[in-house]
């Protein structure tokens, strides 16, 4: 269901992209290494409005949605600019990139989106490990021994025993 979701995002974004952009506006996305080239031209009303109403602050941020989980790497660039590097570490997979802005309620606006392919997605599964293998039969006998032989309220528990008498 989570792909559906997003491929209306990113549907909704083309169309209104369409409306909000001219003809001469472009995002272009092109992966080199481990990292991720983009270049962008954004019309001037558009500028303007993040200008004012946004500190002339945009996002530009890589998303690994596929595969179970999301990841994201963002760097903040200025309105002024025209292109960004976004370094990743090695990766597999279908790289989603966008360029947009928080608005106040803390939701991302996209302006533009592109993907990027690192090829076939490799999910490497951690090595499960038996945390119980190493543990001796007496773990708990020398587990109290070490309290109690530690223990500065009491001195240990054979003083508390002399005490009492």
């Amino acid at each position: 269901m989570n792909w559906a979701v997003t491929i209306l995002r990113k549907m909704r974004n083309k169309v209104a992209s369409k409306f909000t952009h001219p003809d001469n506006a472009f995002f272009g996305a092109v992966k080199e290494n481990y990292s991720i080239e983009c270049s962008w031209s954004i019309d001037k009303d558009t500028i303007n409005y993040l200008d004012e109403n946004y500190s002339s602050k945009m996002i530009l941020r890589a998303l690994d949605r596929h595969g179970g989980s999301s990841i994201y790497k963002a760097v903040e660039v200025s309105t002024s600019s025209r292109s960004a590097r976004i370094d990743l570490p090695p990766v597999t997979g279908t790289i989603d990139v966008e360029l947009g802005f928080y608005v106040a309620s803390g939701e991302f606006s996209i302006l533009e989106a592109s993907e990027i392919d690192f090829g076939l997605k490799i999910i490497e599964h951690p090595k499960e490990v038996n945390w119980f293998t190493n543990e001796s039969e007496n773990i708990h006998q020398e587990m109290y021994e070490k309290a109690i032989k530690n223990s500065t309220l009491m001195n240990g528990s054979e003083n508390f025993i002399s005490r009492a008498k």
